[in-house]
């Protein structure tokens, strides 16, 4: 009786750059057949998938109104007179000149933007070289697979298929299975830094320029505000020129939700503990004109930082909070991690893991999520994060915001051991 062929992985090792390499064991002796009997590919993120109506991607009529408080705003006709481009608008500035406006993104015909704070993402797949199956027992069920390390990148998944033949009848049979990239990212204590995901710049973050209501995203974004050149005079109490928005995205939900997920960020995994000895919030107290408070606190709180439980096991943290870091995929558009997976599956085929997977070293992502954690120093965009909601430490209000931690860490990062003190100031 002729019997199916299967494989199965017995061990592998995928260091990028370095090996690519894996055992399978047959349920039968078998022979690789065919010109090419081993493929295997890798996908890798194309960030050029512009979003089109066939996305479902929110299409927005450009919304231009003057930001601040006006006095006065100016006269906006959209189109300009005489015209039918509707992402024009035409204003007098303050020579008493008639300008015109050009909204960036909006369609000519329509005046309208195809949501432009998202990062598109589709899949490219590229075919892996130098494969080669090899046996490895005199029976041929069992066989080395070694491939060109080179065009693998960290995390990545790679997948591979294999044509064989049964030496001992006609059977024939493909055989699938994929391998995980580990991650080669490196780190010293230096490169972590903390941030909030509020989508502000924290540190550049002036609470005597934002008043009682700082806006919700600074003018370093400069994607979502447009200033009217020529208006100095006539907006925002003459202090600058007319600040006008396309659209306000995320709104106050997003923010405030965001604002509560104070993370560390790192390039590479760790895992040890993390001692928060006291932290910093500058305030903007009601009723001053231009005082602004900065208060420290002393803190002593500890938590246990793992990024699978095997590490978790390992440490000797009886007592502490086990906080779970994952590795998670940061875009950035600018400042923000918009994302949206053009075809549903992009991301999965790329690094084979489901939007919320946790405890398998891979990477995690949400489609459309929003969070607005800064990407400088980090590989491929890819961060390892640990939450420190655990902390509960004071939220970031109107008038008040927290502005640095202070940590004692004692951490494992690469193999290597890194212990000190550390001032974060909030990103």
């Amino acid at each position: 009786q002729n019997t199916q062929i299967t494989g199965q992985v017995l061990s592998s090792s995928v260091v990028p750059g370095v090996v690519a390499e894996a055992t399978i064991a047959f349920n039968q002796p078998v022979t690789p057949v065919g010109d090419t009997p081993v493929l295997a590919r890798v996908n890798s993120i194309n960030l050029s998938a512009a979003a089109d109506a066939s996305d479902n991607t929110p299409v927005v009529a450009a919304v231009v109104n003057s930001d601040g408080t006006p006095s006065p705003a100016p006269t906006l006709t959209n189109p300009p007179a005489g015209t039918t481009d509707f992402n024009k608008y035409e204003y007098t500035n303050d020579a008493g000149a008639q300008a015109i406006f050009t909204l960036p993104g909006a369609d000519v015909t329509s005046g309208e933007i195809v949501f432009p704070f998202e990062t598109r993402t589709g899949a490219d797949e590229k075919i892996v070289s130098g494969v080669i199956l090899t046996p490895t027992n005199a029976s041929n069920t069992v066989y080395k697979l070694t491939m060109g390390a080179v065009s693998i990148s960290d995390l990545q998944k790679v997948d591979f298929t294999m044509l064989m033949q049964a030496d001992n009848s006609d059977v024939t049979g493909v055989v699938s299975s994929s391998l995980y990239a580990v991650s080669t990212a490196t780190a010293v204590l230096s490169d972590i830094f903390v941030d909030d995901g509020d989508f502000i710049d924290t540190p550049s973050r002036d609470l005597v320029s934002d008043g009682a209501n700082p806006p919700l995203i600074t003018a370093e974004n400069g994607d979502l505000e447009y200033a009217l050149p020529g208006t100095a005079t006539q907006c925002v109490g003459g202090s600058g020129n007319c600040l006008f928005r396309a659209l306000n995205k995320p709104g106050a939900v997003d923010i405030n939700a965001n604002e509560r997920m104070l993370s560390l960020v790192s390039p590479a995994a760790f895992y040890g503990t993390v001692k928060l000895t006291s932290y910093t919030v500058t305030s903007f107290p009601a009723g001053s004109a231009s005082t602004i408070d900065t208060t420290t606190t002393v803190f002593d709180q500890q938590i246990a930082v793992s990024s699978t439980q095997d590490e978790a096991d390992a440490m000797d943290v009886s007592g502490l909070t086990d906080t779970r870091g994952n590795f998670e995929l940061f875009l950035t558009d600018p400042e923000n991690q918009n994302l949206d997976d053009k075809s549903g599956n992009s991301l999965s085929s790329v690094f084979g893991a489901a939007a919320t997977s946790t405890d398998n070293g891979r990477v995690n992502f949400d489609n459309n999520w929003t969070r607005g954690y800064k990407i400088t120093g980090l590989n491929n965009n890819i961060g390892f994060r640990v939450d420190l909601a655990g902390f509960n430490l004071p939220a970031n209000t109107a008038n008040s915001y927290l502005k640095s931690i202070t940590v004692d860490m004692n951490v494992i990062i690469a193999g290597q051991p890194q212990t000190g003190t550390m001032t974060l100031m909030v990103q």
